[in-house]
């Protein structure tokens, strides 16, 4: 399993071709938090970060954003955006399992940006992209 706790403040948190087989648990604590997973270049291909398991990731209170890039996400997915304006955003990702994926963001003024996301919930608005709250696409 891949488990990650964040206590209070402002963190960031980059995963870059992840293989996590088993569960994976992302708790980024109270502060404007970042959590950025994505792929890297190979000599011949691009590696995708890969959540074999069930993927949940807890935000608290604060302006947090989870982008998220060339994953594939082969279980459950439990994303839940604390209070305070969050973002979440995504290109490139692959659901395998969409009917059992969720994304709550938490109220606020929230924004998302992707294509194909599954079961979105509290987002009041969808950017162009993913710079709105410091994303990088």
């Amino acid at each position: 399993n891949l488990v990650v706790t964040m206590g209070a403040g402002d963190d960031y948190l980059e995963l870059l071709q992840v293989r996590a087989p088993n569960a994976t648990r992302i708790d980024t604590g109270d502060g404007n938090d970042i959590v950025f997973v994505d792929g890297v270049p190979s000599l011949s291909d691009f590696v995708k970060s890969d959540f074999g398991g069930k993927f949940v990731l807890r935000t608290g209170p604060g302006e947090d954003l989870f982008e998220f890039h060339n994953a594939v996400f082969r279980g459950e997915v439990d994303i839940r955006l604390g209070l305070g304006v969050d973002g979440a955003c995504s290109s490139g990702s692959k659901f395998l399992t969409p009917h059992l994926g969720t994304f709550d963001g938490g109220g606020s003024s929230d924004g998302f940006h992707a294509i194909h996301i599954p079961n979105l919930t509290n987002f009041e608005f969808f950017p162009d992209d993913c710079t709105y709250l410091g994303g990088r696409y």
